[in-house]
């Protein structure tokens, strides 16, 4: 390319030392006539050659994958190809001397804010590995933490539980837990963890949750930002994930978290939103077990479901008595 470059500036210098004199149209369309040298070695701001260039890249692809389905599955060989390809952008990236590349903003584009190339698998692994990097740096860690979140959104069973699993190999609830111990005092990081581990606090994978350290990782958020609604609905929504465990719910009943719990549903009485996942929480880790059931009822739990429920069960009251039904309908049981 350095050779072609050199040609085009010879043969222009030959037309102007004939005697064309207006030749800035001409070279105001090369690159090193136009102020954008370095844009030659930019693939991505290349016009010249693009279809071609495309072709020759998917053909490389093809043929990488083909060698490497020789020794492994074509499923490992399509991962390993995607990880090389992006491995490449990072290298490219770096020879231009990207300022973004150096504090990890131009990974973070790729990686955090979204990517529809990559396919699942190769952004969980991406997703982990720029969290593990950047984990000083609290708004990565937000933005990563909310594209795992929202893995949630773009995948369905089983591509979704695959993920899940591909992110729980890679590291993904450890990596969280050391973000949100570390950014103890920003909320944002704190909310958008605590997600992301809901998201993979499924049955399989709850133990290891709680060997993390995840039942301290959400109270401590919960007990430090009692005022933030958004950040309770994630901590009883994670709380009673990890509830469904026999084992944790014990745990949880013995360590105090009932009467937390329903406290958070006394100082939010006038959140709905709250008083449902608090509720769900709270009817999880009694379902099946007596001694916590008990734990509600001492620490005045039906008396406060009772009345959060009565406060938006009026605020969604029909209004008109004169327009409400005056019968029962025959498939409802009668009111007490």
């Amino acid at each position: 390319r350095r050779a072609e470059r050199k040609q085009e500036a010879n043969l222009l210098q030959n037309k102007r030392a004939s005697g064309e004199k207006d030749l800035t149209e001409e070279v105001a369309g090369k690159e090193w006539g136009s102020g954008g040298l370095m844009d030659s070695l930019n693939p991505r701001k290349e016009d010249s050659g693009v279809k071609t260039s495309t072709r020759v890249k998917s053909a490389m692809k093809k043929r990488a994958v083909q060698s490497l389905s020789k020794y492994t599955s074509p499923e490992t060989a399509k991962d390993l190809q995607e990880r090389a390809e992006l491995a490449g952008v990072f290298l490219a990236d770096f020879v231009r001397g990207a300022r973004s590349t150096m504090t990890g903003e131009s990974l973070h584009q790729r990686v955090a804010i979204g990517n529809n190339v990559w396919g699942p698998t190769t952004k969980v692994w991406a997703l982990v590995e720029h969290m593990r990097q950047q984990l000083d740096n609290g708004s990565i860690v937000e933005d990563t933490c909310r594209a795992i979140t929202n893995l949630g959104h773009e995948l369905t069973p089983p591509s979704l539980d695959e993920a899940i699993e591909r992110l729980v190999q890679e590291g993904a609830i450890e990596a969280i837990l050391a973000a949100l111990s570390r950014h103890k005092l920003n909320l944002p990081v704190q909310l958008e963890g605590l997600r992301a581990l809901a998201l993979m606090a499924t049955d399989q994978y709850i133990n290891r949750h709680v060997d993390e350290g995840a039942l301290v990782a959400v109270v401590t958020a919960m007990q430090k930002w009692p005022e933030s609604q958004d950040l309770q609905i994630a901590g009883c929504h994670l709380l009673g994930r990890l509830s469904m465990k026999e084992g944790v719910k014990r745990r949880l009943g013995r360590d105090g978290v009932i009467p937390f719990l329903i406290q958070i549903l006394k100082v939010n009485i006038a959140s709905e939103h709250v008083q449902q996942v608090g509720c769900t929480a709270l009817a999880i880790l009694a379902c099946g077990n007596d001694e916590n059931a008990k734990k509600i009822e001492q620490a005045g739990g039906i008396q406060v479901i009772v009345q959060g429920s009565q406060q938006h069960h009026q605020h969604h009251a029909t209004p008109p008595a004169a327009h409400a039904p005056t019968s029962v309908p025959s498939h409802l049981p009668p009111t007490a």
